[in-house]
């Protein structure tokens, strides 16, 4: 997996504004928005 994940999820975040929602529930962010960063990624084609 080759892509720039900080800047995606944070930007996403910023988009939704749920970063500090996601956090306070204490579950692992990336569990939760994998599929809609995917879809945000230039690299796409490397998940499936």
């Amino acid at each position: 997996m080759q892509y720039d994940e900080t800047l995606t999820i944070s930007g996403l975040y910023s988009e939704l504004g749920v970063f500090k929602k996601t956090d306070n529930t204490g579950k692992n962010p990336f569990l939760g928005f994998t599929k809609t960063i995917v879809f945000k990624t230039p690299n796409k084609k490397n998940f499936k």
